[in-house]
């Protein structure tokens, strides 16, 4: 994935994990973490059954220019996927299956093969 599109990449994980389990999962903007009540210094992130989960969508974007596309990639499977396994089963493995699909975009090829190996573990 080239480093301008990581962005839409993120955004469009964080669509499919909303659309895969809509009566737990919702992106908000500009909503404290608790609660709907505005917060006007808050981006775009998830929350799951009304907390927050995870980071801004905006900073994975950040941290993928400045830190590489397989960290945020890591982060994204640690911060946002794998909470999903017991309470969204559809998104857990559709977002599993995203990032699988992905790899070769933004995974580096010497780690490509362990990647998905885990990928597939945690599917299994």
């Amino acid at each position: 994935m080239a480093k301008k599109n990581v962005i839409l990449t993120i955004n469009a994980l964080a669509n499919l994990l909303q659309e895969k389990a809509p009566q737990h999962i919702r992106i908000v903007l500009h909503e404290k973490d608790d609660s709907t009540a505005v917060e006007p210094e808050a981006a775009h992130f998830i929350k799951l059954d009304g907390e927050r989960m995870g980071r801004d969508l905006e900073l994975y974007n950040f941290m993928a220019t400045v830190g590489g596309t397989g960290l945020a990639a890591a982060l994204l499977l640690e911060e946002l996927i794998l909470p999903l396994k017991s309470l969204a089963p559809a998104a857990f493995t559709a977002g599993i299956e995203f990032l699988r699909e992905q790899s070769p975009t933004y995974m580096p090829p010497e780690k490509q093969e362990e990647w998905v190996d885990l990928l597939n573990a945690l599917s299994e």
